[in-house]
């Protein structure tokens, strides 16, 4: 089949010495999606059967927020596009979708069977009522039978006590059906009030000059749509790989839905443009006020007013005619990273995100516990990762699994990192940490026109692992910033001691099921009588 020629104007061209005609398609499919972090680039496919002359589709049902200055057409066919032009078409309302018909239809079955509910329930009603009307079996002059008066009296509590029963399973039925008929209301709702938004048409005028069949891809940009990272990250043991899972949350509302598309995701971000910025000459000059002048209010709205450049229905010149883990494929762009999903995902245009496996890594790790007492008295499970440069990891949050159980979550960001990646894998309540204040070796005195306080501190740490573990321990000494607040530090138990910050670190190897002590000392001398601040 030969390719489509390739015709491109800045107006819609009319063919007045051949057959006109319009034709409406609304059965285009959405085949291929390549989502950016901000947006996403669509493609649909669609076939049209062309007569001899001129020929306007309208590709109807499409986005809202379609950038008509992306929009390109590719194909096969015997024919020339003439002209390309998007507009919002405003009149679809009357055209439902398949998930408000299904809901509705569930409402309609739903209130059937509350009007049968309802009918027996007036039934049920109807007969107590003449039960009650008919208890008396004797008239004003006529004695009472004792066997028919057992017998009616036997007949009216065994009818009355099932009719009870029916109105209890009635009340109980009329009430669900009810609570569901308000959940469809309130869905319903929520969907005509996003199904009572414009809908964008693309117009594609095309000529042929015999019958011909065309097959089209119609590509556009649209602002509806992104993803952002997301990450399970499992340690199994403190002396096997961390299994890292990148994963994306896809979520649109374009308006449009992509059912089965193939789906490439991009770290790439049309949306900011991509001209480069252009340093201009610095003029200084005195400043000379200028006078303010009261504009027209009508002129002013006028302005505010006014269409961007871009308006709809605009005619492209810029035509182009022719003819799981395992699952994603990578490819590195000058610019970019896509990754390639093989498996057909659907995405709903309800704004709800959809999780997708991008891939799987096993990183070798280094796991270290860290924790500061004087702040919180947990350790924290580390894991140093090396060689994370080459897993296009973007930032985002994180999932920890620790051991089979989740353990909380964290977040990862590359940007911050140099040449390795610190994830926290959460707390480990099997390290118990405390820090005491040793008051038979803390007081305050007073020493001249000054007061010291001395204070010790002991750190315990007990080790309820099965396996040996490293711990980095920090504490601090307070730093003056006052020449009349004297610091002396006192014993540390061998830390490494950072002047500047007063930072005391321990480096610990913690044999399993084993207790260390450290102990950290300092006393403070200011001034009798001047509080000292954060002491």
């Amino acid at each position: 089949m030969s390719r489509i020629r390739i015709t491109a104007l800045f107006v819609l061209i009319s063919v007045v010495t051949m057959a006109q005609q319009e034709k409406h398609l609304k059965e285009s499919v959405v085949k291929n999606v390549r989502v950016y972090q901000s947006g996403a680039q669509v493609e649909r496919q669609l076939t049209a059967n062309l007569d001899a002359g001129t020929t306007t589709l309208f590709v109807e049902g499409l986005s809202s927020s379609i950038d008509a200055n992306s929009i390109s057409v590719s194909g096969s066919g015997d024919a020339s596009v003439m002209g390309i032009a998007y507009q919002l078409d405003y009149l679809t309302g009357e055209r439902k979708p398949a998930e408000i018909v299904r809901l509705e239809d569930s409402l309609m079955l739903l209130n059937l069977d509350l009007e049968k509910l309802n009918a027996l329930e007036q039934v049920n009603n109807d007969e107590i009522s003449l039960l009650n009307a008919n208890k008396s079996v004797s008239g004003a002059n006529v004695g009472v039978d004792i066997d028919m008066l057992k017998e009616v009296a036997e007949y009216y509590r065994t009818r009355m006590i099932e009719l009870k029963v029916k109105m209890i399973d009635v009340h109980s039925q009329q009430k669900k059906i009810i609570e569901q008929q308000d959940r469809l209301k309130r869905q319903l709702a929520e969907l005509n009030a996003k199904n009572n938004q414009p809908q964008g048409t693309i117009v594609i005028t095309m000529a042929a000059k015999q019958s011909s069949r065309v097959n089209l891809k119609v590509s556009y940009y649209t602002s509806g749509a992104s993803w952002m990272p997301a990450y399970d990250i499992r340690a199994t043991s403190l002396n096997a790989p961390i299994q890292l899972q990148y994963k994306a949350l896809v979520s649109q509302q374009s308006g449009e839905s992509w059912d089965n598309v193939h789906l490439v995701l991009s770290t790439g971000n049309p949306s900011i443009g991509g001209t480069k910025p252009v340093l201009n000459t610095w003029f200084l000059d005195y400043y000379y006020p200028i006078p303010v002048q009261s504009m027209n209010k009508g002129a002013y709205r006028e302005r505010m007013d006014a269409p961007a450049a871009m308006s709809q229905g605009v005619v492209m010149n810029d035509v182009q005619i022719g003819s799981n883990q395992q699952y994603v494929s990578v490819q590195d762009a000058a610019l970019s990273t896509d990754f390639d999903i093989s498996i057909p995902y659907t995405i709903r245009a309800d704004g709800k995100s959809v999780s997708v496996d991008v891939q799987s890594h096993d990183l070798p790790a280094v796991f270290t516990y860290y924790s500061v007492p004087k702040l919180d008295k947990d350790a924290f499970l580390l894991a140093r990762v090396s060689g994370w440069e080459d897993l296009n990891l973007l930032p985002g949050d994180a999932k920890i699994y620790f051991e089979g159980n989740y353990v909380g979550t964290s977040s990862i960001d590359p940007s911050a990192t140099s040449d390795s990646l610190d994830l926290s894998l959460g707390r480990d309540k099997r390290i118990v940490i405390s820090r005491e204040l040793r008051k038979e070796f803390s007081q305050v005195k007073n020493v001249g026109g000054n007061t010291v306080k001395e204070s010790i501190y002991e750190i315990t740490v007990r080790s309820n692992l099965k396996v040996p573990a490293r711990l980095v321990l920090e504490d601090q000494f307070p730093v003056s910033k006052n020449s009349e607040i004297k610091v002396t530090p006192g014993d540390y138990s061998g830390g490494q001691y950072d002047e500047s910050t007063g930072k005391v670190t321990w480096h610990m190897d913690l044999a399993a099921g084993t207790t260390e002590k450290r102990s950290i000392g300092f006393s403070v001398k200011s001034p009798k009588g001047k509080p000292v601040q954060n002491f």
